[in-house]
């Protein structure tokens, strides 16, 4: 997938449903969602009546676009989306122009976001990071697995954290009892990932 183009792809979507809207460029989002309590009457039943390329499906449509466009790649539009998706009970044309706006900012910057490459397997490696604290009466442990890629590139891919099972009684042998438990639960997945 190359996300610049779905980007585009979602703009051509928005535009089939407002076809008499142009996008206004964005250099930034200034989306400020309405309040579901202060709809009138009037303006649900016309946000209801909406129907054929105006649906409210096609605007549920492109929301699920943006959804996996922001999972994938924008994080920086996360608030926004997420508080679109959480309107579609309660959609307004005061959602449409929000819709519009966080569009129009994609529009404007379609390469803004993580890059995303395939990397061959054998260049990657998976670590397993263990760490503990030691608190009374029970210590937390702790641990991570990373993948290191090429060029020094990261990413986490699991994390977890629990009460030790056992009573330590110094940092040294919380540290151990986190290393042994990180081991025991992932350790044969790291190494079937580093081969």
């Amino acid at each position: 997938v190359q996300f610049p183009e779905y980007a585009r792809e979602i703009v051509r979507t928005l535009q089939s449903i407002f076809p008499d809207t142009p996008l206004v460029r964005r250099s930034k989002i200034y989306v400020s969602l309405p309040d579901p309590r202060n709809i009138t009457v009037e303006e649900k039943a016309l946000v209801q009546s909406y129907s054929g390329p105006m649906s409210l499906e096609r605007r549920q449509h492109v929301l699920g676009m943006l959804g996996w466009h922001v999972r994938s790649c924008r994080p920086n539009l996360a608030y926004f989306i997420a508080g679109l998706q959480g309107r579609v009970a309660t959609w307004t044309t005061s959602c449409d122009s929000c819709l519009t706006e966080v569009v129009a900012y994609m529009d404007e910057h379609p390469n803004e976001g993580f890059a995303q490459f395939v990397v061959h397997h054998d260049r990657l490696r998976a670590i397993l990071i263990s760490d503990a604290n030691l608190a009374s009466p029970y210590s937390q442990s702790c641990w991570s697995i990373f993948i290191l890629g090429q060029h020094g590139t990261w990413a986490p891919v699991h994390f977890i954290s629990r009460r030790q099972r056992c009573v330590c009684p110094g940092t040294a042998s919380s540290e151990t009892t986190a290393a042994a438990s990180a081991i025991q639960e992932e350790g044969t997945f790291v190494r079937e990932l580093n081969h």
